[in-house]
C-alpha cells in the first residue's frame, strides 16, 4: 500500500482504503462493528453495504507524539485531561458544525470540549514552575532588576514573599552574596517589599 497522508484524514477515520494501488477513501470501523466510508467530505460518512470493505486497508497508525496542550490539537481518546477545572477522560472525538471537539466524561457529568477548552492536568512540578516564574517576575518588578538570571538566583536561593527571615541588613548582605551585582539598593527594595530568605 502506498504512503497514506493521515494529516488529510477525517478525525474519525480508522483506516485508509486502496484499490489496485490507488487511494479510494477513508474508512471508519465504528464501535458497533459497522464499517462506514468517506470520500473526503469531513462530515459525510456512508455505511458500507457489504460486511467489510473490498479495498485493501491500512490501519491508522497509533499516535506517537504525546499531547501537551491545545497547540497539539485534540487530546487522544482515553487521556485524562482538565476541562474548566474538572478532571475528565476523553471518550470520543466528534465533528459538530464543522468544528472538531471531544466528548469528555467527568466524575458526575459529560462535557463537550474543543481544542481551546481542554488542557493537560497540571502536575506538582507544573505548579511549582509557575510559582517560581511568578516570584521571579515580582523580584524583577519590585527591585527594578532587568536581569532575569539575577532574579532566578534569588528565588532559587529561597527568597520568597512573605516569609520569616533575618534582619534587614543580614538579608541584604545575603542577597548580595548570592548575586553580587544586584547592589544594596535593589536588595533593600526587595527586603522592604517583603522578600526574605525562607527559614526552614
Amino acid at each position: 500500500m502506498s504512503k497514506v497522508d493521515w494529516s488529510l484524514a477525517p478525525l474519525l477515520a480508522t483506516h485508509a482504503g486502496e484499490f489496485n494501488g490507488e487511494f479510494t477513501c477513508w474508512y471508519w470501523l465504528c464501535s458497533d462493528g459497522i464499517w462506514r466510508y468517506n470520500k473526503g467530505n469531513m462530515d459525510l460518512w456512508e455505511r458500507v453495504t457489504a460486511n467489510k470493505p473490498i479495498a485493501d486497508l491500512a490501519s491508522r497508525p497509533a499516535q506517537v507524539k504525546q499531547w501537551s496542550g491545545p497547540q497539539d490539537g485534540l487530546p487522544p481518546v482515553g487521556l485524562r485531561v482538565d476541562y474548566m477545572g474538572e478532571h475528565c477522560t476523553v471518550v470520543a472525538h466528534v465533528i459538530e458544525r464543522n468544528e472538531k471537539g471531544a466528548i469528555l466524561q467527568g466524575a458526575d457529568d459529560w462535557f463537550y470540549g474543543t481544542e481551546i477548552t481542554i488542557d493537560p492536568i497540571r502536575t506538582a512540578a507544573d505548579i511549582a514552575a509557575e510559582q517560581r516564574e511568578t516570584a521571579i517576575r515580582e523580584i524583577m518588578d519590585i527591585a527594578d532588576v532587568d536581569c532575569r538570571v539575577t532574579a532566578a538566583r534569588l528565588v532559587d536561593a529561597g527568597f520568597k514573599l512573605p516569609s520569616k527571615s533575618e534582619s534587614r541588613d543580614n538579608a541584604v548582605d545575603a542577597m548580595e552574596l548570592i548575586v553580587p551585582h544586584i547592589g544594596s539598593v535593589a536588595a533593600g527594595k526587595l527586603y522592604d517589599a517583603g522578600f526574605k530568605r525562607e527559614v526552614v
